[in-house]
């Protein structure tokens, strides 16, 4: 519905404060804002919106807008190692002065240190699929200097390559409730 196509105060209608903004980017660099506000009190199955370079108020469908209302981690890739294990040509796990290092030639995995032997396939697989099944169940954005001493002095530190590229995970101590 269409409330007004005139300059008017936005805080008669919630939108000073928006609940959310949504912005689209065009193909040419411009870009669009609609604003969206609270729910209405008088009428909770609506909105009151406004396109920011407009001067037009109107409500929009509460179901609808509640589909903007994110949460940014919702949106975030939560899996550890965003790799196919297809790529993966190399892998070294270290935990204090141990090290073991894999290397893949022509579909044969080989243990390439401590000293050189070919590895078991059935036992380099589980490996693989441990860390491309493995989950993030909490980002953490804003690490304290204590979470990041932890990670810079981590006892585990896995590497692995896919192609000209090198990833390195670090693994701290567990916390006191079993997570990594």
């Amino acid at each position: 519905k269409f409330i007004t196509d005139e300059q008017t105060d936005l805080t008669i209608y919630g939108l000073e404060a928006a609940a959310f903004e949504l912005t689209l980017f065009t193909e040419n660099g411009e870009t669009q804002t609609l604003r969206i506000g609270k729910v209405l009190p008088e009428q909770p199955e609506a909105r009151y919106a406004k396109w920011m370079d407009d001067y037009s108020v109107f409500t929009v469908p509460t179901e609808w807008a509640a589909e903007f209302e994110l949460d940014s981690d919702s949106l975030r890739n939560r899996q550890v190692v965003d790799e196919q294990l297809s790529r993966i040509s190399n892998l070294t796990i270290a935990s204090g002065e141990r090290q073991i290092g894999l290397g893949e030639t022509n579909t044969q995995w080989q243990v390439v240190r401590p000293a050189r032997w070919d590895a078991e396939p059935a036992s380099i697989r589980p490996i693989l699929e441990a860390l491309s099944s493995s989950v993030i169940l909490e980002f953490v954005d804003n690490p304290t200097a204590l979470q990041t001493e932890q990670i810079a002095n981590a006892p585990w530190v896995i590497s692995f390559s896919t192609g000209p590229q090198t990833h390195t995970l670090r693994i701290a101590q567990p916390l006191a409730d079993g997570r990594l």
